[in-house]
């Protein structure tokens, strides 16, 4: 019984650049001949000879990986003479593929994203994309924190920001930065509760560890989260007392004689905030001062 044939691995290398030579003449020349006879770069039939990923897959003789860094190199040169609003549209399809054939190209996703959320402005776009890796790589954070910076800068979604960050918390060997972008991202949704809570628990990991530098700027984001949650805490307060009693208390105490507070807070610093009973007003005593201290 005669042995199968089983190419070499330098006959394998030599047919799969044949193969991708034989790829990329078949698909530029009519392409080319396409642009050309409608005497622009970009049309709508741009991209029309590209396999699909599942494709190249099955022809690429097991170099997936290789064919992927090709088309990625590929990319960059096709984005940098294709930057037209039409051109950049064609990128998913590009990023797509390539990803395709390596679920794990790193900077396929992260580069892909950065063009489309910030050149094509498509943050949503970029999401989908990292959203993609993070599928592909259920075990790496850095998708995750890059499509919260995507909802975070590009699109001003602070909750989704948040859930993004929170998802890139649950891998492992996450920066520890991102929990403080994390509590970042609840402070900027004006869920002021949550932000504190996370701040709290950041202080006191800092704390264990003896971080003097993360204590002094957890400290900070608690002390400005608490007066801001004691004031609002406070001006419900008075108002209520306003519209049951028609005027305001003389002292923050009779909040809690009305039964409307529990007790009357104090900063963090434990100092009283101000009021004043003419207005009902009521301010953090450091405002417009020096940040708290410790």
């Amino acid at each position: 019984m005669s042995r199968p044939l089983r190419l070499s691995e330098g006959a394998r290398t030599i047919g799969l650049w044949l193969l991708l030579g034989v790829c990329v003449i078949g698909w530029t020349v009519p392409q080319t001949s396409i642009d050309y006879r409608r005497n622009r770069w970009i049309t709508t039939d741009s991209l029309l000879f590209l396999p699909t990923g599942d494709y190249l897959d099955a022809v690429s003789l097991g170099y997936q990986n290789l064919l992927a860094d090709g088309l990625y190199l590929w990319s960059i040169q096709y984005y940098g003479y294709h930057r037209t609003a039409e051109g950049r549209r064609y990128l998913w399809r590009i990023y797509d593929v390539i990803t395709d054939l390596d679920p794990q190209y790193q900077d396929a996703y992260l580069t892909g994203a950065l063009v489309m959320a910030m050149d094509m402005s498509d943050a949503e776009l970029a999401i989908q994309l990292l959203e993609k890796g993070a599928r592909e790589n259920p075990d790496d954070w850095i998708y995750w924190v890059e499509a919260a910076h995507y909802a975070w800068i590009n699109l001003e979604d602070f909750e989704r920001a948040a859930a993004y960050f929170e998802r890139a918390l649950e891998k492992p060997g996450v920066p520890p930065m991102i929990r403080r972008a994390r509590a970042g991202m609840s402070e900027f949704a004006g869920d002021n509760r949550r932000a504190l809570a996370l701040w709290v628990d950041i202080y006191r990991d800092a704390e264990a560890g003896s971080d003097e530098r993360i204590m002094a700027i957890a400290w900070q984001h608690i002390y400005d989260l608490d007066a801001a949650v004691d004031l609002q805490e406070l001006r419900g307060a008075l108002e209520s007392f306003r519209e049951r009693r028609g005027q305001l208390p003389r002292t923050l105490d009779e909040l809690v004689m009305a039964g409307l507070l529990q007790q009357v807070p104090r900063t963090a610093n434990d100092e009283a905030y101000l009021y004043e009973p003419a207005t009902g007003a009521v301010a953090d005593p450091l405002a417009n001062t020096s940040r708290a201290d410790r």
